[in-house]
């Protein structure tokens, strides 16, 4: 090999050493805070940089797995929570807003654990239509929520939040950092608000997961776009859905990325989503 050649593999694998070493010294000290919660985001966030920096610098071999966990909350209106166990963390909410606020910024920590839509942290996994799930959060909610919910969560209101509330010190709403346009943003939001689309309400008596993914080739919407979850579009307008109402689709430059969502394990909703791959540590 000549001196160039062998200097560039000297680099690589130098830069190797350097990442993991990082990725380690990260990992030690949030494993010795109390703060658990705050830890598994930043250290899930660490092995998604570690990992997409690695793929791109030699490939699936020399990249760790994500060491992602989900989070269990409940948020309730009286502080306790019937419905998950004891160990849950509870986030206490005095109005409807407030609990929209608390999903909303548990999805906006799901979305930048992740990398906000801007990390490859798949790589060439496969070269097939697949998406690639991740479970952030376990959510919960008291029944002491009735008394400004109902019996259900609606997703057309928390969606009108979304469009309308800016994220926590920025100029930009919810929807719009998700998504990544402004204008795709307020083109879903007035055809909601003018009944093209309607999203189903969730009964509080289950349990949801925040979760987002990634697909494995780029460039893909495909027909998944007319079966996300709880979405029903007018029958006039589904001739135009794949422009319409991919919403749900972040379209980075290496992948699309499916935007945080609040969605029963169980559901319809969440087998249509056709995740091949969970990646995270329950």
């Amino acid at each position: 090999m000549d001196k160039k050649g062998q200097g560039g593999t000297n680099w690589l694998i130098i830069s190797i050493i350097l990442l993991i070493a990082g990725f380690v010294v990260v990992i030690y000290f949030y494993s010795r805070t109390d703060f658990e919660s705050i830890s598994n985001e930043k250290i899930c966030y660490a092995s998604v940089v570690t990992r997409s920096e690695l793929l791109s610098l030699g490939g699936e071999l020399t990249a760790p797995p994500l060491n992602c966990k989900t989070s269990y909350y409940c948020i309730s209106g009286d502080g306790t929570c019937e419905i998950m166990s004891a160990s849950t963390k509870i986030i206490k909410v005095k109005t409807a807003e407030e609990v929209y606020e608390a999903v909303a910024d548990k999805m906006v920590s799901c979305w930048d654990m992740y990398g906000s839509g801007k990390l490859d942290y798949l790589g060439e996994k496969d070269n097939s239509e697949n998406l690639y799930c991740s479970f952030c959060y376990q959510i919960g909610f008291d029944n002491s929520l009735d008394m400004f919910l109902g019996d259900v969560f609606s997703r057309n209101d928390f969606y009108n939040y979304l469009y309308n509330t800016n994220v926590s010190e920025t100029k930009i709403s919810y929807l719009e950092y998700f998504i990544g346009s402004a204008e795709r943003s307020k083109d879903f939001y007035d055809s909601l608000v003018q009944g093209n689309i309607h999203l189903s309400d969730l009964p509080l008596e289950k349990q949801y997961f925040i979760m987002t993914g990634i697909y494995s080739k780029v460039g893909f919407l495909g027909s998944i776009t007319f079966t996300l979850p709880g979405v029903a579009i007018s029958p006039e307008m589904e001739k135009e859905a794949v422009e319409k109402w991919d919403y749900f689709f972040n379209q980075g430059t290496t992948h699309h990325f499916l935007v945080p969502l609040l969605v029963s394990p169980n559901s319809e909703e969440y087998k249509n989503l056709k995740c091949v791959s969970i990646e995270t540590i329950a």
